[in-house]
């Protein structure tokens, strides 16, 4: 809000509301938490042990140690692997991903098992079918 602020020369509590946005939102900014690193830790050490587990069952087994664990295990992943199909390098998906601050990382081609989230989904579909 602030760069558009500047760039159309207008208040930014003016721009908030030509775009109907609470000004509070616009101007929120995470708290840095003391253990996100050593939950992120601990989360991906469990995604690697337990490749089935989607991250709902990690955030019971997470809850189970004692983790303070809430909505922000949605906003621990950085990356997101993928194989190199078509719909992985399209623009739309590559430029999404920049602006939201998620780095794409490609797998070696010829090596589906890199993928053991696509890898799991097949396995959890084959199984149900």
């Amino acid at each position: 809000m602030r760069k558009a602020s500047e760039v159309f020369d207008i208040s930014f509590r003016r721009g908030c509301g030509l775009l109907m946005l609470n000004r509070s939102s616009c101007q929120y900014r995470p708290k840095e938490r003391p253990d996100e690193r050593a939950l992120t830790v601990r989360l991906r050490d469990l995604a690697a042990v337990r490749v089935r587990y989607g991250y709902r069952r990690l955030t019971v087994l997470l809850k189970r140690e004692g983790w303070k664990v809430g909505r922000r295990i949605g906003r621990l992943p950085k990356a997101i692997t993928v194989d190199n199909g078509p719909e992985f390098t399209s623009r739309a998906l590559d430029a999404w991903t920049c602006s939201h601050g998620i780095k794409l990382d490609f797998i070696r081609p010829g090596k589906p098992t890199e993928n053991g989230y696509v890898e799991s989904f097949n396995g959890k579909l084959r199984t149900s079918s």
